[in-house]
């Protein structure tokens, strides 16, 4: 009896639905109706997942900008960093050949010629104006024959 009475539940309910009025387009009855379908909750859905896609692809833009970006800071950091080494390489050796020649300055007023030669390529490669100062110096050391 229970299946029976559940079938005749069915039946009437259908019944109802297929013979109830549809209510007429953008009325305040057909908006109270589609408000509550599963129709509305499909397009809600529908419209959430569309957003959802639409923050995940645009987030992703931002976050492949970004890393981008921060490789290119990285890189650039790298090879300041790069640079400055060189350059403190370059200046350790300046120094180095210039003690030698300081050194050795007895020597090299011997050969006047090639010591002015050699004191004006390291003016050339001197890393700032100081140790340019201080071969000018040098060469007025060779030239009067004074000692360091």
């Amino acid at each position: 009896m229970p299946a029976a009475r559940h079938a005749s539940r069915y039946r009437s309910t259908v019944l109802t639905a297929a013979t109830t009025p549809v209510p007429e387009l953008w009325t305040p009855e057909w908006w109270a109706v589609f408000l509550t379908s599963p129709g509305f909750a499909g397009l809600a859905a529908t419209l959430a997942a569309l957003t959802t896609v639409a923050t995940v692809m645009f987030r992703g833009r931002i976050d492949r900008r970004l890393a981008a970006d921060a490789r290119l800071a990285t890189e650039d950091a790298d090879r300041h960093t790069r640079q400055r080494e060189l350059a403190d390489r370059e200046a350790e050796h300046w120094w180095e050949m210039y003690s030698w020649a300081i050194k050795n300055m007895p020597a090299l007023r011997a050969e006047p010629v090639s010591s002015l030669a050699l004191f004006h390529a390291l003016a050339d490669q001197a890393p700032t104006d100081t140790e340019t100062a201080l071969l000018l110096v040098a060469i007025e050391m060779l030239d009067s024959g004074s000692t360091p």
